[in-house]
């Protein structure tokens, strides 16, 4: 992009398309960056536009002539679209596994401005491009061409605490026009950004309380309902074999003689979970082949299983395993399960 060609020129304190004035140095137009006087150029074949009228050129008129228009369209308009603020927090809790996630947003919206000031003025040692108030409250808005807010600047914006818009124009066209470069700073919400703002820092607190709590809350009724279950079972420990049985039988929702044809099998380490043999594997029905759903499940994971809601007592190394492995094996040869090769299992049939 040539910056000796400038979009508009400056006459008695206004910004000036090439389109809208006498062609040549009877425009009466000055450079907005360096006060030169310009020459008016609207050739037949190209976009108008403005030239210094002396041999040399200053390199600011371009991006001056884009910010002083970005202010005239803010000073016609008074209103501007400012984007949304979005904000989410994710925990993850490594004892449960739960995960909690909390989002809000403030949708964008085009916004009614009090006031556009005309003059630039300090703030605590910066001067923002814009100054604007809305409902009252300061606005600030960056304009970047070539030059976007750098570390200094946006450190000092911080302390403000003042929220502030940057507008990114380093796309507009060659040689825009006054009206595109309103579209762009009123209208357009693909090029601008929250630099600051203190409400979206105030929603993301807000965010991460709710995470947390969600998370807290979610980690406390687990461990509740860990110590009730921990207390159901501790009762069911104190059982006989023969009330366990029944139990058991019952939560798969058949009867003993829907089952009789398929419990009770005699397998080598039959004993290895601490209750007789029709009792182990009435459990294995209830949680592994009696649910609706569809699942593969393999010997290690029924073993664990039951270790865990039983007691472990082998007869000899690796007996819980061998035991499980010739039950499931017994179910497969009777139609009830599909073997997936390895040791790995599926129900095939619904139990008669």
């Amino acid at each position: 992009m040539s910056k000796l060609k400038i979009p508009f020129g400056l006459r008695d304190g206004q910004l000036l398309a090439a389109t809208n004035v006498t062609n040549g140095l009877a425009c009466g137009c000055f450079c907005p960056g360096c006060g030169a006087r310009l020459v008016a150029k609207r050739p037949k074949e190209k976009v108008a536009h403005f030239a210094h009228h002396s041999a040399e050129s200053c390199v600011t008129g371009y991006e001056t002539a884009l910010h002083l228009a970005a202010k005239q369209a803010l000073l016609k308009r008074r209103e501007i679209f400012v984007p949304a603020i979005a904000v989410a927090k994710r925990l993850y809790d490594e004892g449960t596994g739960f995960e909690a996630i909390a989002t809000k947003e403030i949708q964008a919206k085009l916004i009614t401005l009090d006031s556009v000031e005309d003059e630039s003025r300090e703030y605590e040692g910066i001067v923002p491009d814009i100054i604007a108030t809305y409902k009252g409250k300061l606005l600030f808005v960056e304009i970047a061409v070539t030059h976007f807010v750098d570390e200094p600047k946006l450190a000092k914006l911080q302390k403000l605490k003042i929220p502030t818009l940057e507008i990114d124009l380093s796309h507009a066209p060659e040689l825009p026009t006054l009206a595109e470069i309103e579209e762009m700073v009123v209208s357009d919400n693909s090029n601008r950004t929250w630099l600051i703002n203190p409400r979206q820092q105030a929603l993301q607190q807000k965010v991460d309380d709710e995470a947390r709590q969600s998370l807290e809350d979610r980690v406390v009724r687990k461990l509740k309902s860990k110590l009730l279950m921990r207390g159901e079972h501790d009762n069911y420990m104190r059982l006989t074999d023969t009330e366990k049985l029944q139990i058991e039988i019952a939560a798969t929702g058949l009867t003993y003689n829907d089952l009789s044809s398929f419990i009770g099998k005699k397998v080598r380490g039959g004993r290895s979970f601490g209750v007789r043999p029709d009792v182990w594997q009435a459990a294995i029905f209830r949680n592994f082949i009696c649910p609706e759903r569809t699942w593969i499940f393999d010997v290690d994971e029924v073993c664990f299983w039951l270790a865990n809601h039983l007691t472990l007592t082998r007869p000899f190394p690796n007996a819980e395993k061998v035991a499980v492995w010739d039950y499931l094996i017994s179910l497969v040869e009777v139609g009830v399960l599909e073997r997936y090769g390895g040791q790995s299992f599926s129900v095939i049939e619904d139990i008669p």
